[in-house]
Order: structure tokens, then sequence, then C-alpha cells
């Protein structure tokens, strides 16, 4: 989890430099350094795991009065993070002659300064071992995807787009926090844990809020609706993250609860390749 933590490291502070410096010419190469250099690290600490087989545990107490600052680097979480970081790093290599020729007027900084934030809170998503870590993350995940989908904010089409991201967004984290007080009022704990057998949770419930919550993140179908208007609003090295990268959040975030709910019903496979089929016509 060392190499994690300096990823992390790498990304935070790239990111308060890049928006200290602003629009000064080398600001887009010092954050695009720090998105290169965090997601070297963040792949190191994937590979490991993968290679090794055995997940990783960090900890420590904090002053929320629900949840804990737990972090766990399985085999799930470290195929994720191995896609934000290799992505991401080379994303941002292509964002600095990018932003060059078209963002010359503001200056490169401040969309680095978001860029490298959104690696980490993707970084927090997939190996967050607590749900209101997770929340916290997926919250700054969206905020900060929605500032550089907004950059061209000149536009109406780009304002008018980043609004449907954001309302389209904050109604599927309505869904989560639902699925979150409900998972940990059953468990008695907010860690990421299968739920007791003993808890009357109706599961279906569960898969919905969950399809709903994560579903519209991964832009399946009819949850979508923000996606074609958003991507191509954003930069073009932010809109490959996003098409690359982000989406698949929300399948991370299906594949790690949906076990947790108990054996499946039947219906919920139906769902679910329906609304595969659906996307893919």
């Amino acid at each position: 989890m060392i190499l994690l933590g300096i990823a992390l490291g790498f990304w935070l502070g790239g990111a308060a430099v890049a928006l200290l410096v602003g629009r000064r010419a080398w600001a887009g190469r010092l954050g695009a350094g720090a998105a290169v250099a965090g997601g070297v690290a963040a792949s190191a600490s994937a590979v490991g795991v993968l290679a090794s087989g055995v997940a990783q545990s960090w900890g420590a107490p904090w002053r929320l009065p629900a949840g804990s600052l737990a972090l766990r680097l399985d085999g799930l979480a470290a195929c994720f993070l191995l896609l934000v970081a290799s992505v991401g790093a080379l994303c941002a290599i292509y964002g600095v002659g990018y932003l060059e020729r078209h963002s010359h007027e503001r200056g490169a900084g401040g969309s680095f300064a978001a860029y490298n934030v959104l690696l980490a809170s993707m970084a927090v998503v997939v190996t967050a071992s607590d749900l209101v870590l997770l929340l916290i993350a997926w919250e700054l995940m969206t905020l900060v995807s929605w500032r550089l989908v907004v950059s061209d904010h000149e536009e109406a089409a780009v304002r008018a787009a980043g609004l449907q991201y954001l309302v389209a967004s904050h109604l599927a984290t309505a869904a989560l926090l639902l699925l979150v007080l409900l998972l940990g009022a059953a468990s008695g704990t907010y860690a990421v844990v299968a739920v007791p057998g003993g808890a009357a949770l109706p599961s279906g419930l569960l898969f919905v809020l969950a399809l709903v919550g994560f579903g519209t993140k991964a832009g399946i179908v009819p949850l979508h609706v923000w996606l074609p208007d958003a991507h191509p609003a954003a930069p073009s090295h932010v809109s490959a993250v996003m098409s690359a990268v982000m989406v698949t959040m929300g399948f991370y975030g299906l594949a790690r609860f949906l076990p947790l709910f108990g054996e499946p019903a039947v219906w919920w496979g139906v769902v679910l390749l329906a609304l595969g089929a659906l996307g893919a016509v």
C-alpha cells in the first residue's frame, strides 16, 4: 500500500501545485508530470497485487461520525486501479499539447489540478473498503469530472451538457446514498462486507439501487442520457479518460456490490442481459 500512498501523494500534491501556478506556461507540464508519476506508482502497486495474489490493506481513524479511513487493494480493485493509472498517465501526456493549443488564454493549471484529483478520486473509489469513504470519493469524482466537462463553459451547449451530467450524476448518488444507509443499518458497520444472512433486507431493492447508482455512471441504457453530450464537450484527453476509465467505475461498483446481496435472482440476470442488448443496439 506504500506505492498506492505515493501515487495519491503525487496526484493530490500535483493538483495543489498546478492550481497554485495557474496560468504559467509550465503549469500543464508540471500537472502532467504528477499524473504520470502517480500512474507509475499506482501501476506498480496494482501489478504487485495481481502477481502475488495477496490483498493489501491499510486503515486509520478519522473524526467523522460513521465509517473509517480504510483502503483495500485486492485482485478486483487492482485490475481497475491499473486501468486508472495507465490510461490516466497516457492521456495526461497528450493533454499537455492539447491544452497548450486550445486553452492558452485560461492556462492549463486549473484543468490539470482537476484532472489529478479525478485520478486520485477514482483510485480511492476502487480501493475504499468503507462505504462512507467510497461515497465521498464517488462524489468528489463526480464534481471534478463536471469541472472538466465544462472547461469550455463559454459555449451554451457545453454548459447545458454539464448541467445534464451533474443532475444525472446526483440522482445516481442519491440511489447510492440510500444503498449505503441500508447496508450500514443491516450490518451495523460501514465496512464493505457481505450483509449478514439474517438481515431482513429486500435484495431486489438493493439490486435496483445499485443498478441505478452505478449503472448511470456506466452509461447503461436508458441511464445514459448524460453521456452523448458530456463526453464530446470535455477536452479530448478528458473525454478519453471518461470513456475508457470513469464509466468503468460503474461496472466496478456492480461487480463489487452485487455479490454482497446474497444469491442473485434470475430476473437480475434477465434485466442486465436486456439492458446490455439494448445498449448494443
